[in-house]
């Protein structure tokens, strides 16, 4: 008699509880991706973020610009994303197609209840740029922009706003294009209308340009005036340029737009208008990352130029063991001088300044790298560990490492 084959309940009723996969369908589902036109400008920054977001869709790009601005044949498009205006002539030949578009621009546009808009949001950027200068105790904030204002009229609007809300006062200056000249006679006629605003209005000033390489121009303008960067003139510009922020004299702090963001938004905002949903919104507005801070406003305002000075030696030297001797020599002046003009200035003592921007600086290395604290404290001039750990509590009532801990938590 032939023995009972034993079977596995187990694998049994896994197999029953897996259904059968029509394969004929799945072929065809994978095929059918949707066709996406694309129309941007040569790798603008954020697009790998966007090419990221249609490979997890399954979009199938087709770019127009390698088909000299001509639609692929005998295929259905089920959408585009391109930087064109609406109203661009160019622009009509997509619309015509029926199919949803997006657009990722620079400003709002009349038609954006038409083709929907995303664009980085210069406003907010105003508005941030505004509050990095109050951080820093400026109490007058500038922008120096071109007339007619072209697409940055909403950053000086966020700046200006923001400033009257910080109980801070608004300066402008608008300068007019100077068509048919050369740069050399440009840059001649703007930097002597800068250095004659700038002797009209209050300083130390927080000036922010309305791009990295027009506020890179500012820095010269600045020093060419007479008005020393940033302890007189603070300047910060738009959009971390990259190639601009650090070849410049001093190096310059930049307001970083969040275009990764903005590209992604676009991708997830032209499926759901394929998915036949209706936006929220048509002008999507996405905030700024933040600002990169360097040495072109990294100073607290001080209406002392001799404190400026010396603040700008202290911050640049912090891994020294410094006296009020040794900066004071720095800038020429006895150390009895400088002691007391830290406390007219500030309102605390050289060495509460001091260990006040140690700190600061530590904590901008324990969000920003993950090198051990140990190896940051001679960074910023802590000589032992025991007194870095007295002071950061006493200052921030916990350790270092539960600062970064805090810090480096992922948002929810």
């Amino acid at each position: 008699m032939p023995k009972e084959k034993k079977t596995d309940p187990s694998k049994s009723a896994t197999r029953k509880a897996v259904p059968k996969r029509n394969v004929v369908r799945e072929i065809r589902h994978r095929r059918e991706r949707p066709l996406v036109l694309v129309n941007f400008d040569p790798s603008p920054a954020g697009a790998e973020q966007f090419y990221k977001r249609a490979a997890e869709l399954r979009w199938q790009l087709v770019d127009l610009r390698f088909r000299r601005g001509d639609l692929p044949p005998n295929l259905t498009v089920r959408g585009v994303v391109t930087t064109m205006i609406p109203s661009a002539k160019e622009a009509a030949t997509v619309m015509e197609l029926g199919c949803p578009v997006v657009r990722i621009g620079n400003m709002p546009h009349p038609m954006d209840h038409k083709v929907p808009a995303v664009m980085p949001g210069r406003y907010a950027a105003g508005r941030l740029a505004a509050e990095h200068f109050h951080e820093r105790g400026f109490e007058h904030l500038g922008y120096v922009g071109r007339d007619p204002w072209g697409d940055a009229k909403a950053l000086y609007d966020g700046l200006q706003q923001r400033a009257a809300e910080l109980g801070c006062e608004s300066h402008l200056l608008q300068l007019k294009p100077g068509a048919g000249k050369s740069y050399g006679e440009r840059y001649g006629d703007f930097s002597a209308s800068v250095g004659a605003w700038l002797r009209t209005v209050p300083k130390p000033l927080g000036l922010l340009g309305f791009c990295d390489p027009w506020a890179a121009e500012l820095c010269s303008m600045c020093t060419d005036a007479g008005y020393s960067v940033p302890e007189q003139v603070a300047i910060l510009g738009y959009g971390n340029d990259p190639g601009v922020g650090q070849c410049t004299l001093p190096p310059l702090s930049t307001v970083v737009p969040d275009h990764e963001r903005v590209f992604a938004v676009a991708a997830d905002l032209l499926q759901r208008l394929m998915n036949g949903e209706t936006p929220a919104e048509t002008t999507v507005m996405i905030p700024p990352k933040g600002v990169i801070t360097r040495a072109s406003t990294d100073i607290l305002a001080v209406d002392n130029p001799m404190v400026a000075r010396a603040m700008r030696f202290m911050w640049e030297h912090l891994d020294l063991d410094l006296s009020v001797d040794d900066v004071a020599r720095e800038v020429g002046v006895a150390g009895r001088t400088l002691r007391r003009a830290f406390s007219r200035s500030l309102g605390r003592s050289f060495i509460a300044e001091l260990q006040r921007r140690r700190l600061a600086e530590l904590c901008r290395l324990l969000r920003s790298t993950d090198d051990p604290i140990a190896d940051l404290a001679p960074r910023v001039g802590f000589r032992t560990m025991a007194h870095l750990h007295r002071c950061f509590r006493r200052a921030y009532d916990m350790s270092p490492r539960q600062y970064r801990v805090r810090e480096k938590r992922p948002s929810a």
